[in-house]
């Protein structure tokens, strides 16, 4: 559990952006589902021999005395959502959902207890999954499942495989690759990365995998073929280098300023100010919300408690420069008896007098 800010927040926003926009374009809608859930949503559709439900849950009684887990994925809980509002009863149905989950593992390098993910569900085996060095070493020397797989399951794989190829996706096949969820079957996967920025035991950036049968053991209808995945935001956090991530847009600033300081120094900074001070603070907020309304990031600097006026806009234009604003609005009663505003570059310090309507065109012009 950790705090983000500046860049690193970025780098999240940046990703869940990305996703939502993929999402939106092959047609799923976002859902969104309680952090806190029954444990039993979990109990029943994890395992009760898996890692998950036996080491990491985070696992509570409420006052009332009902066992609650906060959710250590996003699988079920979207699946049991979906069942409450019988919503199987109108196929396909494709969702995308990102947000925190929890379980209680060892902390280390993009692995975390509150960690994020994004994931998508549509339509809503544990085999041998140990980290024991004996097991892995009996597991080795184990027939392959991919030998025991029914008709219709070869066939399944072979569409999928041959799929993959004709869409120039490239993938290796990993007969003993399973995932640390029960309700999985037939086909799982992951897109792993080889970056050092990860290492060998963290590289699995995505994975997934098809889950028949959990639609039904929640309750649900029988036969309702669902496939779903998830990438963790940590690790995809950790791969992305800043240049890679939009820098946020700088912000404009708005400065009024009087011709004479408020009445009162009594008057708190936020307040309308009386007299001429009260309709250059209105007009100012108006050329604010004008310029907010058009999409562009836009900072209010308020009127400060000054005995001099003329040390105002000194102060509100270093206060300006901190904020890394491109450009500053000024705004005095001389331009307001007149409707326009003084626009200056704060890159060149050039500057001019011209109507709102001309910044806002200038301003919304692409960069």
């Amino acid at each position: 559990m950790k705090d983000r800010f500046g860049a690193e927040n970025r780098r999240f926003q940046y990703i869940t952006e990305t996703g939502t926009r993929l999402a939106t374009l092959y047609g799923l809608e976002q859902v969104t589902a309680p952090i806190l859930e029954y444990s039993q949503v979990f109990e029943r559709t994890l395992g009760d021999d898996s890692d998950v439900v036996g080491k990491e849950l985070y696992s509570f009684e409420d006052k009332g005395g009902s066992k609650l887990t906060m959710r250590p994925e996003g699988t079920a809980g979207i699946t049991r959502a979906l069942i409450s509002q019988k919503m199987y009863a109108d196929l396909p149905q494709k969702y995308f959902y990102y947000g925190p989950m929890f379980r209680h593992e060892r902390p280390q390098k993009g692995r975390l207890r509150q960690f994020e993910q994004f994931g998508i569900e549509t339509n809503p085996l544990r085999i041998l999954d140990s980290k024991s060095p004996q097991d892995i070493a009996v597991l080795e020397g184990s027939p392959l499942l991919s030998n025991y797989l029914s008709n219709d399951s070869q066939k399944r794989f072979a569409f999928i495989t041959e799929t993959l190829s004709q869409l120039g996706i490239p993938f290796e096949i990993n007969p003993r690759l399973v995932r640390g969820l029960d309700y999985y079957q037939e086909t799982v996967f992951e897109f792993k990365s080889s970056s050092p920025l990860l290492g060998v035991q963290q590289g699995t950036v995505l994975a997934g995998g098809r889950y028949d049968g959990l639609v039904e053991k929640m309750g649900g209808p029988h036969g309702i073929a669902s496939v779903g995945w998830a990438a963790g935001l940590e690790r995809l956090s950790l791969l992305l280098d800043d240049t890679n991530v939009p820098a946020t847009p700088r912000p404009i600033v708005v400065i009024p300023v009087p011709d004479r300081p408020p009445a009162s120094t009594d008057i708190p900074a936020t307040s309308v100010f009386v007299s001429d001070g009260a309709a250059l603070h209105s007009h100012a907020m108006n050329v604010t919300k004008a310029l907010r309304n058009m999409g562009l990031k836009t900072e209010f600097l308020h009127l400060t408690n000054s005995t001099s006026t003329k040390s105002q806009l000194p102060k509100q234009l270093t206060k300006a420069n901190k904020l890394n604003a491109s450009h500053a609005i000024i705004l005095g009663a001389d331009e307001m008896s007149k409707d326009l505003v003084t626009f200056k570059n704060l890159d060149s310090s050039k500057q001019k007098q011209c109507r709102i309507e001309d910044v806002i065109m200038e301003l919304a012009k692409p960069q």
